[in-house]
């Protein structure tokens, strides 16, 4: 073999390995690429935890633990409760919140839920506690398992295979490492925004519908926030309904905040709206006038029929 053949032969040998990692595995391995920023640690500011695993990062796994032991879940980034449910393939409890942007996170081994499904929340707002819920019949140690991925045709999938790089505002040039400890910066701003007078409230009831206008002179542009509670009710559990959206004027109208169906006769229907989001809870405590008492943070207001 002459030596120009040899030559080509060789270079060949180099190329060949080189292309083959640059071939990104069919879409039916759905391995998704990029990374995943503005998004901040779901522990509280000032507090640093250790990351206790970071899954197999070679077969597109991105998910990483972090050992908390029953203590508050923050959001990583702000956006809307998809489902909270048990996750029967070794996630235990598990919290999913869809961030508008083709991209949702993923909060495992839950101890205990504090939001509600379809309930607005802020980066940096408790949603969780910690815990070690699973369904393969082990005993996990207390932890908490966080998880971004991509949507999958519009809906929110804890696929695993659809995870993506995580780079936190805490360390923003890569994905965290195990076994290093790291600082949170996560916190929801502690400033209150109360409503600008002149103020007013109305809920009204119909057999089908409970709607509620809100006015105030500071709305433009604002999100509103509006949580509905009512009591157990012809055999049917108590229930919680929560909603937000921006007003483009002074007025705003939440119409049929009781969704299909047909209201309860002789039952209470509580409200509370405000402009940042409400902790879950809040209408439960049937207040029916709280301007003042919150310091113009809150409207509330009930209905029955």
């Amino acid at each position: 073999m002459n030596i120009r053949r040899l030559a080509l032969i060789s270079a060949f040998a180099v190329i060949l390995p080189a292309l083959s990692l640059s071939i990104k595995p069919p879409s039916a391995d759905a391995v998704v690429y990029g990374q995943y920023k503005n998004i901040k640690l779901p522990f509280a500011a000032g507090q640093s935890r250790k990351v206790t695993g970071t899954h197999n990062r070679a077969t597109g796994r991105h998910a990483i633990d972090f050992g908390m032991n029953k203590e508050n879940v923050l959001a990583i980034r702000g956006g809307t409760v998809y489902r909270k449910a048990f996750d029967s393939e070794g996630g235990g409890n598990m919290l999913i919140i869809d961030h508008g942007d083709n991209f949702c996170s993923i909060y495992l081994h839950l101890n205990e839920f504090k939001v509600s499904e379809g309930q607005t929340v802020q980066q940096g707002q408790v949603i969780a506690i910690s815990g070690n819920t699973t369904s393969v019949g082990a005993t996990l140690p207390y932890h908490l398992h966080v998880s971004v991925t991509q949507k999958v045709n519009g809906v929110c999938s804890a696929n695993r295979s659809q995870e993506i790089a995580m780079f936190f505002d805490e360390m923003p040039t890569r994905e965290l490492q195990y076994p290093e400890f790291i600082t949170s910066q996560n916190r929801i701003s502690s400033s209150s925004i109360p409503f600008a007078s002149p103020v007013s409230s109305r809920l009204s009831m119909s057999s089908s519908t409970v709607d509620l206008t809100v006015n105030a002179a500071n709305l433009p542009g604002k999100t509103v926030y509006v949580q509905m509670w009512r009591s157990t009710a012809y055999g049917y559990a108590p229930k919680e309904w929560n909603f937000s959206k921006v007003a483009s004027g002074t007025s705003i109208t939440f119409n049929d905040l009781d969704g299909p169906g047909n209201t309860f006769a002789g039952v209470s229907y509580y409200t509370i709206a405000s402009l940042k989001p409400i902790p879950a809870g809040e209408a439960a405590k049937q207040r029916t006038s709280c301007f003042s008492a919150t310091g113009g943070q809150y409207l509330c207001d009930t209905v029955r029929r």
